[in-house]
């Protein structure tokens, strides 16, 4: 199959990103031995990606020079990336990346105030990091390990967390301008334990610690509006007023419009 050697001199440039190595001669048997240490067999042999791809592409003259390899061999390259194939990659490059979202890299805890009613602020260790050309956030609750692609749209972040069992949270934060953000607030969509809609204020805060270090916790409102830190006073206010931080749907019994009546007083 014909490949534009301007792409597969990205592919490898990102493969050599990935195994922490550079594109030299002395660096493809490292490269050729984290490939195969994480995708256990490949069907091309140690020399393969130097002679037969990069010395090859090297002596194309142009972006729009072509070079004829074999498709499934690419295709292994590909997933090494953790693309779902060749495809996935070139779609990728054609999205613009938004280096901003580098930005945020690292170790962060969330805050929720608790929807059932208890004056209780939620915090649960975050993780946002790099993988290929993609941003992902991983949000660790106390029972389920939530992780999605993290995307800028204006400015807003926006984030769907999926568990991979029944539930799964959608996030929204102002993002702004800043050029490495300490704080990031929004707000976050989904599920109750009780299998009800929920929305409400969420925020990020960004954390020294590493992130395996980083515990989820339950903290009463009034121990931390009563905290000798100021940080922790100020978040506790932020979530003080119920009306502002949570939003249940209505109550539904017939799936009818008879069911809006329960939900207001007349």
């Amino acid at each position: 199959m014909k490949y534009l050697a301007s792409d597969i001199m990205k592919l490898l440039q990102e493969v050599a990103v990935k195994a922490d190595m550079t594109l030299e001669y002395a660096s493809f048997k490292e490269i050729y031995s984290k490939m195969e240490e994480e995708l256990e067999a490949l069907p091309f042999k140690e020399d393969y990606l130097y002679k037969r791809v990069y010395q090859e592409v090297k002596k194309m003259k142009d972006e729009y020079s072509e070079i004829s390899l074999n498709s499934n061999y690419i295709e292994h390259i590909a997933k090494y990336l953790t693309y779902t194939n060749y495809d996935q990659f070139k779609k990728m490059q054609s999205q613009p990346f938004y280096s901003a979202l580098e930005n945020c890299l690292g170790a962060w805890y969330s805050y929720v105030r608790c929807n059932s009613g208890e004056e209780q602020i939620l915090i649960s260790p975050v993780l946002i990091f790099k993988e290929g050309r993609e941003i992902f956030l991983q949000l660790k609750g106390p029972r389920r390990m939530f992780t999605g692609r993290l995307k800028l749209e204006g400015t807003c972040v926006y984030c769907l967390l999926e568990s991979k069992e029944d539930k799964n949270l959608h996030l929204v934060f102002k993002f702004g301008s800043a050029t490495k953000p300490d704080v990031l607030q929004g707000v976050f969509s989904g599920m109750s334990a009780a299998g009800d809609p929920i929305a409400g204020r969420e925020i990020l805060i960004r954390q020294k610690e590493k992130y395996g270090v980083l515990k989820n916790d339950r903290r009463p409102m009034k121990q931390m509006l009563e905290s000798k830190l100021e940080d922790e006073k100020i978040i506790a206010n932020y979530f003080k007023e119920r009306m502002h931080c949570t939003l249940k749907g209505g109550r539904a019994s017939t799936f009818k419009i008879d069911d809006l009546k329960s939900n207001f007083t007349v």
